[in-house]
């Protein structure tokens, strides 16, 4: 092996083909789904108390994410797993800010003494303050691609943006259709797991069909 040899990059893997990429997509997805619901039943489902738990399923669905994203990643191994890395970080930072606004905002018990001196706007918007962390995902996922990267096109961009929007509006429709207990609420969405499948789907779009720049 000579030295330019020695100095080349890695090869760039070879990602499968866009229907078994999406199929495994939709695997990870629904997984993720029932890894959530399983545990919170065993948990138990009544009140707000899962808000306050550490979900084993957050890690889990996050490890299962990132494993499909290291296969369908059309880059160097070097590259993979730098993408990978600066996935999970943001899903760390994001889910941990979720975590806080909802615990903040749906505090139960003595945490919520605090609450009740709020004037009620401000306690409506802490109630709130989760759905823009959490929409602020796809965009990060599509910044972090391209840093990486991958050419994220504007459609695919666009299209994982309106997916993720329209994720609760979907499952909160399917909660009505299904007559799902608790109700339809966006809490009971996330609650019952309903909006994770489409919010995973709608993360992988940027790596579909993508191309390295690199």
């Amino acid at each position: 092996m000579n030295a330019r040899s020695a100095q080349s990059p890695l090869p760039v893997g070879r990602p499968p083909g866009l229907l078994l990429a999406v199929l495994a997509l939709a695997l990870v997805a629904f997984i993720d789904a029932g890894l959530w619901r399983l545990e919170l039943e065993w948990h138990g489902w009544d009140g707000l108390a899962w808000i306050d738990w550490f979900h084993a399923a957050v890690p889990a669905g996050i490890a299962l994410f990132l494993g499909w994203v290291l296969l369908v990643a059309p880059l160097a191994l070097r590259g993979r797993l730098r993408l990978a890395v600066m996935l999970a970080v943001a899903a760390a930072v994001l889910g941990t800010l979720a975590a806080w606004s909802l615990r903040l905002g749906f505090a139960t018990g003595s945490r919520a003494l605090p609450l009740a001196t709020m004037s009620p706007v401000l306690h409506t918007v802490l109630r709130i303050t989760w759905l823009p962390v959490l929409l602020s995902a796809p965009i990060a996922t599509c910044v972090i691609a391209r840093s990486a990267g991958l050419r994220v096109t504007l459609l695919h961009a666009g299209i994982s943006i309106a997916l993720f929007c329209a994720a609760l509006p979907i499952s909160r429709a399917l909660l009505v259709v299904t007559t799902h207990r608790g109700g339809s609420d966006a809490v009971h969405a996330l609650k019952s797991g309903f909006v994770i499948p489409w919010l995973v789907i709608a993360l992988g779009i940027p790596f579909l069909r993508t191309r390295s720049t690199r």
